[in-house]
């Protein structure tokens, strides 16, 4: 299920016209929603196309280092027994809640106006 929130699920910066995309989750367990993130962005032909999370499976990064350009995994603990268990407080956040801490961040708007995903899961 998508949200107004999904479509920024990306940042995304220009470097010599080019467009190349960062997509961050919070964990990665399997990896699987992750690379289909990344296959859908693949069809809007990007440079490059780099997956991030903070905490993530071995598996899932090894995995996704080979369907994206790069994978940052800032921990790969093992065991590694699920994404809620690395986090103090895994409860949900609101579209709204992000929206609000992107705006207090100082974040540039996302342009209104962009390439639509390649998904149809709206």
């Amino acid at each position: 299920m998508y949200s107004a929130v999904d479509d920024r699920w990306y940042e995304t910066w220009q470097s010599d016209g080019e467009v190349n995309v960062i997509i961050v989750d919070d964990g990665l367990a399997s990896g699987a929603s992750m690379r289909v993130a990344v296959e859908a962005l693949r069809a809007n032909h990007p440079a490059y196309v780099i997956a991030a999370a903070p905490v993530a499976s071995g598996s899932a990064c090894s995995m996704l280092r080979e369907a994206a350009d790069g994978c940052e995994c800032v921990a790969t603990p093992e065991p590694f027994y699920g994404v809620g268990m690395w986090y103090e407080d895994f409860s949900q956040t609101t579209d709204h809640e992000v929206i609000a801490l992107l705006e207090s961040a100082g974040r540039r708007e996302i342009p209104a106006t962009r390439p639509a995903l390649a998904h149809s899961g709206r």
